[in-house]
């Protein structure tokens, strides 16, 4: 049985590597229950909303630019609970 957790998962368009984990996120998680971003700004703001109702955050940072821009809203990172690939 596939857990009821409200997921966010964020992975650059046209990542073979993000493709593999969104399946494996489904392996797991219902579809319904997964909401995947390919946008820094979308990202970001989805996670600035108090009420976001997201229990955890998955995300694939495929390059030090992606990860250069996460850093620059790190401190909304701490809200939830975040995987970092």
């Amino acid at each position: 049985m596939k857990a009821e957790k409200n997921i966010l998962l964020y992975s650059p368009p046209e990542n073979s590597a993000g493709i593999r984990l969104q399946g494996a996120v489904a392996a797991v998680v219902s579809w319904n229950n997964i909401t995947v971003i390919q946008k820094v700004d979308s990202l970001y703001n989805i996670l600035r909303q108090p009420q976001n109702k997201i229990e955890a955050a998955v995300i694939l940072a495929s390059s030090c630019k992606d990860l250069n821009d996460l850093s620059g809203f790190r401190d909304l990172l701490h809200r939830n609970r975040i995987i970092l690939v």
